[in-house]
């Protein structure tokens, strides 16, 4: 490619092609050992502080001996350091997001559908392949995140120069010299409406997302870094909306980031944008003074919609606390799941479940129960003080919330260690017992499975019965679909127990690909 190939690009694509050349230099004279570049005087003494070329060839390294961790950029995960990958596209690995990045992409080109991969991927069997469609390699899924972390940077420098044009604030231009004649609010938005081929209203709404986006820098450079996807910035900035004060969403956003840096850190796999959001809202709760109000306003809209279609078909339609509707929908799904299926799908199941539970489906099914555990504190329980309560599967409660629902379900204690972990123990039995199960679900009330949010999950064997024991630590909740995929694909789960008795057990799913991604047990808070 040449210079200035990519439009705009100017001096930094060069830059990029030139760095390129370097490392394919560097490849072929044998000085790329294990994925890590040395750079050498003539007397073969390591250089440092070379400049930007040399600091960038020398902070990428996948060698056995080096941590993935430490010092790669905040777009990559860190399983994919410790997989074969073919050589430009474990180039991508050293490269921040950025121009050099485009330009390295763009260098691979994309490839054309139903391409397979070129390098010689491993496979555990003649008949399988890997690096074809509906089966991805290492190579593929790193080619995925480059590109997405690219696009999310670029749409970021589009949004910049938005609110370059239109002002960080909206702009009052007086209409004409008489003052008589008023002003116009963002007269730069019609301007900008038409190069977006979009209507006024369409760009003016666009403007306003951005300029709430770009009060909060902390979150701009995330993005521009890759730490925080594009769209995923949108969302967090919507979610901050209601929290009137500027000074509270900044340090909301600081207190999340710093979250997400710290995973990084620790090499554990970056958060969804459902778990990001789980966070924030236990952010944004523990700075506000209204939260009270707004459940019971919503306390007071509660209500039940009969919708009937001209199908034959019916509608019910709920407006409910959160703590409510969580309830109803466990146990919907406990008494669907211990129905035989019949052909029916767990939906179907809960659907029919629903019926007989309120028009009365026989000695078969009593009442239901409705229990929902609370997280909270003894102080707060006995109204000493007012910390913030959580529900497992919910999220974040007022005080007053939290005890008003331990007052009216049965007590189930759950011993804890003193960060806050869960733990137990139970009998060597296949199916696990209703107080093991109750645990881990309170435990994780989500899908294991890498950013899975299932809360309808079964009680898998980490390591399988009889070699592993019907235990907590040897349990993870899975959906049945990533269940199945345990079972009879090539994904595997493995738990490491830590070091420290104080942290909790970290696990790791490893992909068919050979790529690992690495989580934690956390506390029923998370």
């Amino acid at each position: 490619m040449a210079d200035g190939g990519v439009p705009g690009c100017g001096q930094h694509v060069g830059d990029a092609v030139a760095f390129a050349r370097v490392v394919e230099r560097l490849v072929a004279g044998g000085a790329m050992v294990g994925g890590r570049v040395v750079l050498a005087d003539a007397e073969g003494a390591a250089l440092g502080g070379g400049g930007d070329d040399a600091d960038l060839l020398t902070s990428h390294s996948s060698s056995p001996d080096a941590s993935p961790v430490s010092g790669r950029p905040e777009w990559t995960q860190p399983g994919w350091f410790e997989v074969e990958l073919r050589a430009e596209v474990q180039e991508l690995l050293a490269l921040p997001v950025g121009w050099q990045l485009l330009a390295a992409l763009q260098r691979i080109g994309v490839p054309g559908m139903g391409q397979s991969c070129a390098f010689p991927h491993y496979a555990p069997a003649l008949s399988e392949r890997v690096g074809v469609a509906g089966s991805p390699c290492a190579c593929q899924v790193v080619l995925v995140g480059a590109w997405q972390a690219v696009s999310s940077w670029l749409a970021g420098q589009a949004d910049a120069v938005v609110v370059h044009a239109v002002g960080a604030e909206a702009v009052q231009v007086p209409l004409g010299r008489d003052r008589r004649f008023g002003t116009v609010t963002d007269p730069g938005v019609e301007e900008v409406a038409a190069a977006l081929r979009a209507t006024p209203v369409s760009a003016r709404n666009r403007v306003h997302r951005l300029r709430d986006r770009y009060a909060l820098p902390e979150l701009v450079a995330a993005v521009g870094d890759g730490l925080v996807v594009g769209w995923h910035a949108d969302v967090v900035v919507a979610d901050l909306r209601d929290l009137p004060d500027a000074t509270d969403r900044v340090f909301v956003v600081d207190q999340l980031l710093a979250r997400l840096r710290e995973r990084h850190a620790r090499g554990l796999a970056g958060w969804t944008l459902a778990q990001i959001r789980a966070c924030l809202r236990r952010l944004v709760a523990g700075r506000r003074d209204d939260e009270q109000q707004r459940r019971e306003e919503v306390q007071r809209r509660r209500g039940v919609q009969i919708l009937i279609d001209a199908d034959g078909g019916g509608r019910v339609i709920a407006d409910l606390t959160d703590t409510d509707a969580a309830a109803i929908g466990r146990v919907l799904a406990d008494r669907a799941r211990a129905l035989p299926d019949c052909e029916r799908s767990l939906d179907q199941r809960k659907a029919d479940v629903l019926v007989d539970l309120l028009l009365g489906g026989g000695p078969g099914h009593p009442a239901a129960a409705g229990d929902v555990a609370v997280v909270i504190d003894y102080p707060t329980l006995i109204g000493a003080a007012a910390h913030p309560a959580s529900v497992p599967g919910v999220g974040p409660v007022p005080a007053a919330v939290a005890r008003e629902l331990a007052a009216d379900r049965t007590w189930r204690l759950w011993l804890t260690d003193t960060a806050g972990h869960v733990t137990a123990v139970s009998p060597r039995t296949y199916r696990p017992t209703a107080d093991v199960a109750r645990l881990v679900r309170a435990r994780e009330p989500h899908c294991r499975f890498p950013g899975c949010r299932a809360t309808v999950t079964d009680l898998d064997h980490v390591v399988a019965f009889p070699k592993g024991d019907t235990t907590p630590a040897n349990l993870a909740p899975t959906c049945r679909r990533h269940h199945r995929l345990k079972t009879h694909t090539r994904w595997r789960q493995s738990v490491t127990d830590p070091d420290d008795p104080s942290e909790p057990p970290t696990w790791t799913w490893t992909s068919p690909a050979g790529v690992t991604y690495r989580g934690e047990t956390g506390t029923p808070l998370d």
